[in-house]
């Protein structure tokens, strides 16, 4: 059994003791923790919940990030001092622990690094957790594309075919900054790759909620992640137009949490399913060359995309019959 707990204490050294505290009682005095995975609220001092946390259940390698909010069973939050902590016991097993601080320098290249690492301890179907830090600069906006460090992981893992899950990790939804726990201390500009024990599996699926709002259109111009033209018309002035809005007084953030592109696979004309979709939020919008920029750069010229609206109804219904 994994104990897991929560906080929302606004000082950052009681929020890990407490949240730490609650997932060690929930564990039974049998079982020792071995490892944690640690979530922080943007809010909080990262160095001094890690403190927290281990003056509570002992000097743990502890993995995980900084997090715009936190769920558990016990509640949720996304105030930016909500902390999560998951304690995993010794009878679980230890997982091994890579971590490469090159993002800065490429993110093909710190994913090949980490997968050929990986190649020597995964085995096929392996539970690997991966976390990396999201946020390249904050002024302009510019991330590592996730896209580019998993196709350098898997360009590492060569014929090897773990079972990869995990996340980028921010402190908030306005990209303020990033870290992750590397097992010691908190880090900028690094990923960490955690190979779980053989006893443990995992199960994923897609869950986005979003649908479709537009008809198919066509990328007819883009530089990576930043896309300038829909059916050959500015991007940005096809998505005032069709959602009647202008970005012009907030930069494009209410487009942000508005709409996300999303590229249908398989069978275009076929009944939605969220499963078929691939969906791809917008990072910030550019008023004078009416382009809008992705959070991932995987999208091409000749991709056929759809506007996407989040519904939260349907994310309801599919908990609910879960």
């Amino acid at each position: 059994m994994i104990g897991v707990g929560r906080s929302n204490n606004p000082d950052p050294w009681e929020a890990g003791a407490e949240a730490a505290g609650r997932a060690a009682d929930m564990l039974s005095h049998a079982e020792v923790p071995a490892w944690a995975l640690l979530f922080c609220g943007g809010k909080h001092d990262p160095a001094a919940v890690l403190t927290g946390l281990r003056r509570a259940v002992g000097p743990l390698p502890v993995v995980g990030g900084s997090a715009a909010g936190a769920v558990t069973s016990a509640g949720f939050g996304y105030s930016g001092f909500e902390v999560a902590v998951g304690l995993f016991p010794v009878s679980l097993g230890i997982p091994e622990i890579l971590v490469d601080g090159g993002l800065l320098d490429g993110e093909v290249a710190t994913g090949r690094r980490l997968g050929d690492g990986l190649r020597g301890i995964a085995d096929d179907d392996r539970v690997v957790m991966l976390f990396y830090d999201s946020v390249a600069a904050t002024s302009p906006p510019r991330l590592h594309p996730a896209s580019l460090l998993i196709e350098g992981i898997y360009e590492g893992l060569g014929t090897c075919h773990p079972h990869l899950i995990g996340a980028g990790t921010l402190t908030d939804i306005n990209l303020s900054d990033g870290y992750v726990f590397d097992g010691t201390r908190p880090r900028k500009h690094a990923a960490v790759a955690i190979v779980l024990p053989m006893g443990i599996t995992a199960e994923t699926a897609i869950l986005h909620g979003c649908v479709p709002v537009s008809s198919f259109m066509t990328i007819t111009s883009i530089d990576g992640a930043e896309v300038f033209e829909l059916d050959g018309r500015p991007a940005l002035d096809v998505l005032e137009t069709m959602l009647g809005i202008d970005t012009v007084d907030d930069d494009g953030r209410a487009l942000s949490l508005m709409v996300t592109l999303g590229e249908k696979h398989g069978d275009p004309f076929a009944e939605y399913d969220e499963n078929r979709y691939v969906n791809r939020l917008i990072l910030q919008v550019a008023a004078d060359r009416r382009s809008i920029t992705l959070f991932e750069p995987d999208f091409r010229s000749g991709s056929i995309v759809q506007i996407m609206s989040r519904d939260n109804g349907l994310r309801l219904c599919l908990g609910t019959t879960d």
